[in-house]
């Protein structure tokens, strides 16, 4: 199990397929009330805490869970008070603790025009997406696709740059920069 904090109030959890089977993490869905799962949840955030800077006491959360190709998840934990009003409705409105995403997306983009065709090719530029710039010039977007966020416009991306697995490490860590959180179609669409 891995642990990636985004500040404060994130948390990414990736989660083998056998670790989702230990947690039985496959069966969840939108209707989900499992007691047993959300027991799971528990446990998994304890791990969180033991082995991040992620704290959490007696918030609301609200799960994300994202499945990967190898059988494994990734689950993004969120602390309720941390997330933007709109965001904010649409888990009133549902009064969920779960919430079930698509799919997490990377695309790759060999330079900045490339980038920048793509991000004005989006329909919906209020789709949350992260991006990075590589060291040898190369952009990549991290996008979270849900059924809200409407999947089918984030589609276009690939004519513009190569869809990839999951966005590498190095871009993450020392040889990339994060330069823009969230609203990354809206900034290099009016490039």
């Amino acid at each position: 199990m891995e642990f990636l904090c985004v500040g404060q109030t994130k948390l990414k959890v990736v989660l083998s397929k056998a670790e989702c089977d230990a947690y039985n993490i496959k069966s969840i869905d939108s209707e989900t009330k499992d007691k047993a799962l959300r027991q799971s949840l528990r446990r998994i955030l304890d791990q969180a805490q033991e082995a991040s800077s992620f704290r959490v006491t007696n918030e609301r959360l609200l799960v994300q869970v994202y499945p990967l190709s190898d059988g494994g998840c990734e689950l993004f934990i969120t602390k309720l008070s941390a997330i933007s009003e709109r965001e904010r409705r649409a888990v009133k409105a549902s009064d969920e603790l779960l919430t079930v995403g698509s799919r997490v997306s990377v695309y790759r983009f060999s330079s900045l025009t490339e980038l920048t065709l793509a991000s004005r090719a989006v329909q919906d530029k209020t789709i949350p997406c992260d991006v990075y710039r590589a060291d040898n010039g190369e952009y990549y977007i991290s996008v979270t696709e849900t059924a809200m966020s409407g999947i089918s416009d984030c589609e276009v991306l690939s004519e513009f740059g190569e869809r990839i697995r999951t966005l590498p490490l190095s871009v993450k860590g020392e040889r990339g920069q994060l330069i823009v959180r969230d609203t990354g179609f809206l900034v290099f669409s009016r490039l």
